[in-house]
């Protein structure tokens, strides 16, 4: 009686899970609801710079459709959902989704982002070895021909790598992952390049309003970073003999904003 209460209750989160990124299809879109794309983000354990990467997740979650969290069994020691709930205000939990559940919440998705990707992760992929369940949602989606987005320092003991061969070695692993089709961007990067990714080369009127808004400044101030971070726009242009504040300056290369001296 007990197990059957408990099955119950896991259906019932999966239905929820499910329903909310729309794999039932019975929810309804308001007019006026901007149709972004669905994303399915996975945690591994490399989680070294967690709060940027949380603030990422946050800017992405702004212009999708449907967001999906998953934390690998490897980051569930390392990470709590509460702390990934408050930070990147996510919504749609999938911890107790299994695989099938997971693997059709990856066919419903755009893009499958890897936001604290670490090296055990790469090297295996590389291999072509998928031993649980994060590593194999990752080889399917390469299979599937999806979009993959993945963080390239999650993990800190690169920083201090110095023997060249090994060093040569680890860019094999993860040359091989970007031929598989791997996008690698660094974690403050992450929702610079998803937008990149995902906003679709010939939709002219966002291509038009971003370089109506892009006008060049003569002064750049922490308020015209914030402004680009809302619109999604990667750079801002400074005219000739302009200044930028020094808030502005950490603001941009903590959001990726890139500065043009014109």
């Amino acid at each position: 009686m007990i197990d059957r209460a408990i099955n119950n209750k896991i259906k019932r989160l999966v239905i929820e899970a499910m329903t909310d990124m729309s794999l039932k299809g019975i929810s309804k879109v308001k007019a006026d609801h901007h149709q972004g794309p669905k994303a399915l983000v996975v945690f591994h354990n490399g989680v070294c710079r967690l709060d940027k990467t949380l603030e990422q997740v946050r800017l992405i979650g702004k212009t999708t459709e449907r967001l999906g969290v998953y934390r690998g069994e490897s980051a569930r020691s390392l990470v709590s959902m509460d702390e990934i709930k408050e930070k990147s205000e996510v919504k749609c939990v999938l911890d107790k989704v299994g695989p099938t559940d997971l693997e059709k919440v990856l066919n419903l998705s755009d893009i499958l982002i890897l936001p604290t990707f670490n090296f055990p992760a790469a090297t295996k992929l590389a291999g072509l070895l998928c031993d649980n369940l994060e590593s194999s949602i990752v080889f399917s989606a390469l299979m599937k021909g999806k979009k993959i987005l993945a963080a390239e320092d999650g993990f800190s003991w690169p920083d201090i790598l110095i023997n060249p061969n090994l060093k040569n070695e680890i860019d094999k692993i993860f040359n091989k992952l970007k031929i598989f089709g791997i996008v690698f961007c660094p974690t403050d990067q992450l929702n610079s390049v998803f937008q990149r990714l995902m906003i679709p080369k010939h939709d002219n009127h966002a291509v038009m309003s971003e370089q109506k808004d892009n006008t060049a400044k003569k002064l750049i101030t922490a308020k015209d970073i914030n402004t680009a971070v809302e619109k999604n726009q990667n750079t801002i242009k400074l005219a000739l003999n302009g200044n930028v504040t020094p808030l502005a300056v950490d603001l941009a290369k903590e959001y990726a904003i890139k500065i043009i001296k014109l």
